[in-house]
């Protein structure tokens, strides 16, 4: 969809939309780096120090979660007031678009929260 079609971002949706994208990524990151301490868990029996500090990943993943959220927010306020200049094919595919970026804060959300529920256990 990205590169099959020629996209023109209204100015005022740049910034936003930059922000948005690299909030997402950012999320993404952060449970990687938590998935990554999943070794040192096991190896403790889901017990002592380690598991504060992925907690404490954890809840830093969930922040950014809703940092990306507000985020998208954002960039679809800017979307709804620019739509009169854009075709509804447009606005709808870049809800879309919009919503697949959310995914990729979202999916990590949900395994850091299944991640927290296995650690509290």
């Amino acid at each position: 969809l990205l590169c099959g079609r020629r996209w023109d971002v209204p100015e005022a949706m740049r910034g936003p939309l930059t922000d948005f994208v690299t909030s997402a990524v950012a999320t993404t990151v952060a449970a990687r780096d938590v998935m990554r301490n999943l070794d040192e868990l096991v190896a403790t029996g889901f017990a002592g120090p380690d598991v504060i500090l992925v907690e404490k990943a954890i809840g830093e993943v969930l922040d950014l979660e809703n940092k990306a959220d507000e985020a998208e927010n954002e960039v679809t306020r800017i979307l709804f007031r620019n739509e009169e200049s854009m075709s509804a094919v447009s606005v709808i595919l870049w809800l879309r678009i919009f919503e697949w970026v959310g995914d990729l804060a979202d999916y990590p959300k949900k395994v850091c929260n299944r991640l927290r529920l296995l650690v509290a256990q």
